[in-house]
This record gives C-alpha cells, structure tokens and sequence, in this order.
C-alpha cells in the first residue's frame, strides 16, 4: 500500500504553521500550532488505518455450528494492517 500521507511536518506547513529555528541548542519547532491541526493528523492516519483494515483483514473458516458455517475475522491482520512507520 502506498502512503500517500503527508507527514506531520509537511501538513503543519501545508497548514500555515511556521518553522522556527534557532541558533545554538536544539530549538527546531513550528509555532502557531493549533490542537485542531494535530487532531486533523491523526484522522489522516485513523482513516488510512480502518482503509487498511478493511482490505487487508482475513476471514477464516471455523468449523460449523449448528448446521451453518462459521467464520471469524482474524484480529491479527486487522492489527497488522496499518504498520506504526507509516505515521512520520
């Protein structure tokens, strides 16, 4: 799957949010950052992860019961579906 994501940096300048530097320490920061653009962030990457999810989550067989198959969603490809180095 392509990530076609910004990531955090490039949609806090996309978003007006200025970088500052500094001279000496380590002062590399943007100011002007408001909670709602951290929020919009993260549903960038909440939605990309329920996408994911959703096409990659396997179904399996579990026997039958009471005379109808059963299947089961397999959590672990749901879990899998959207890996942590996809958010930047």
């Amino acid at each position: 799957m392509k990530n076609n994501i910004p990531t955090a940096e490039e949609f806090l300048i996309r978003n007006g949010c200025q970088r500052m530097k500094c001279d000496g320490e380590n002062c590399d920061f943007f100011e002007d950052v408001q909670p709602i653009d951290l929020i919009e962030f993260a549903k960038l990457h909440v939605e990309a992860a329920l996408k994911a999810a959703s096409e990659k989550a396997d179904v399996i067989y579990d026997g039958i019961s009471f005379g109808t198959p059963d299947y089961i969603v397999d959590t672990e490809t749901i879990l899998k579906a959207y890996p942590l180095k996809n958010i930047k």
